[in-house]
């Protein structure tokens, strides 16, 4: 594997794989908690694996004249980081109804539905064979439903910290700011990989927290 990816995904990797190990061997959480936090650290690892590669990829010139290679990257990541958030908002209302979950996955599911569409039809986005990219009409849609999701974090934040640990609230709401900066980063500097990884840290750090305190 090429030097350039070693380094920058083998940190993230040992962080996965130790907190992996951890959630295995602890049994402190219900197994609903523990399912959404597999499947968090499965999505993270995918993004920032994707972020290694694609980027040296990229920089090798083998990404070029490959449309279908970019349009899967790039639907990756914009079906990928809402179901991060989806889940994480399902481990914060963990002691809440289970209907609440279902309509805090809509749309999470709708996004993830989309963007499969959007292999074919490319209503959101596509590349050229030239290696442009170009938008389509649904575009917004992946940027709204995370802002749905950072918005909706962020009130959950507000109204929990009322009645439950604000120790553990007051650390989504330090994370999710983070994610948050992350993201203007992106849109305004083309920093990719900054919210990928951020994800995943905010991940870990969310998970040692609550386990400490079980």
């Amino acid at each position: 594997m090429p030097q350039q990816i070693v380094q920058l995904v083998y940190p993230a990797l040992v962080l996965f794989f130790v907190l992996f190990a951890l959630i295995v061997s602890d049994r402190a959480f219900p197994l609903r908690v523990r399912r959404m936090f597999y499947l968090m650290l499965l999505t993270s690892l995918i993004l920032v694996l994707m972020d290694g590669s694609s980027g040296w990829l990229a920089g090798q010139g083998f990404l070029s004249g490959r449309a279908g290679v970019g349009t899967l990257v790039v639907t990756m990541k914009y079906m990928l980081r809402p179901l991060i958030l989806m889940f994480w908002i399902q481990v914060i209302l963990r002691n809440c109804e289970k209907r609440l979950f279902l309509v805090v996955c809509l749309p999470g599911v709708l996004n993830l539905l989309l963007c499969l569409i959007n292999l074919k039809t490319h209503w959101i986005f596509g590349f050229r064979e030239d290696g442009t990219l170009f938008w389509g009409p649904l575009i917004p849609l992946p940027f709204l439903v995370l802002a749905f999701y950072f918005v909706l974090m962020a009130v959950l934040v507000i109204w929990e910290a009322r009645k439950n640990d604000r120790t553990e609230i007051f650390l989504v709401f330090v994370i999710l700011c983070t994610m948050v900066f992350a993201s203007f980063m992106e849109f305004l500097r083309d920093y990719r990989v900054m919210l990928d990884h951020i994800l995943g840290v905010g991940v870990c750090l969310y998970y040692f927290y609550l386990a400490i305190q079980a």
